[in-house]
């Protein structure tokens, strides 16, 4: 980020822990919260960067939420970002949907029932935070023929970026920034 800034930006980092413990994480989103408050009332002007798209699975929502519960008056402008799966995509020059096709957009995370359930369906995916269940996962996705297909990226546009075709037999250990691009549909010639 710091080559894109002007000079004598200040940059200041905040701590978000990766935990489940909600109390623990409001604790962090109110007091980030506070601090961005504390800049915005001397004046200053502040911008929150995070990776990819800022209102999907993304910390920023939860800073957004803070804000406008505990300081309503405060303007906010979002500005979207280029989420790591449509990067993914044109990558790999992948069809994310066409004519009436779902996309559907899930996070890794979810239970191991959901996934498969969800999976089973027709349609077109972007599982996010694919780390998490990658084994469930890619066994869903054997299961519903779509391994063989299916696009693995990790950590799109960073250093060891990672993409293929294919996890069938893939014995990577997916890092947190890991999506994986399917579809059950047959592909046109």
């Amino acid at each position: 980020m710091r080559p894109h800034l002007r000079e004598g930006v200040e940059v200041r980092r905040l701590r978000f822990p990766m935990t489940n413990d909600v109390e623990v994480l409001q604790h962090a989103w109110e007091e980030n919260t506070h601090k961005l408050v504390q800049c915005l009332d001397k004046g200053e002007d502040v911008v929150l960067v995070t990776l990819g798209d800022p209102l999907l699975y993304s910390t920023v929502g939860y800073i957004l939420r803070t804000l406008r519960r505990a300081y309503p008056d405060y303007p906010v402008e979002i500005i979207p970002g280029i989420t790591s799966f449509q990067q993914a995509a044109a990558l790999t020059q992948t069809i994310l949907a066409e004519g009436e096709q779902p996309l559907h957009i899930l996070a890794g995370t979810m239970s191991e029932d959901a996934l498969a359930e969800t999976l089973s369906q027709k349609g077109n995916f972007v599982i996010l935070k694919a780390y998490k269940n990658f084994t469930v996962i890619r066994d869903q996705l054997r299961h519903n023929n779509m391994a063989h297909d299916c696009v693995y990226a990790s950590r799109i546009g960073l250093e060891r970026e990672k993409i293929c075709r294919g996890i069938e037999n893939l014995v990577e250990d997916p890092t947190y920034l890991t999506l994986l691009l399917a579809n059950s549909y047959e592909k046109p010639a």
